[in-house]
């Protein structure tokens, strides 16, 4: 990103509107972890169906992580 030092901002820093990097609201980030913890149950949820193939339920779990 132009403009960012890693000396001057660090790695891995957290907060929203003036503390991010990106200038994202608090509201950006909500909406972010509301969005993807919806997909990542709808994956637990599809892959430990009783209408999912047995013994496959590890596979779409542990994809994303690898």
């Amino acid at each position: 990103m132009p403009g960012y030092s890693i000396p001057q901002n660090g790695l891995g820093q957290n907060g929203y509107d003036a503390f991010s990097p990106g200038g994202f609201t608090l509201i950006a980030g909500f909406l972010a972890e509301v969005v993807l913890t919806f997909f990542f149950l709808l994956v637990i949820f599809g892959a430990t169906s009783d209408e999912a193939p047995k013994g496959f339920a590890g596979m779409p779990l542990a994809l994303p992580s690898s």
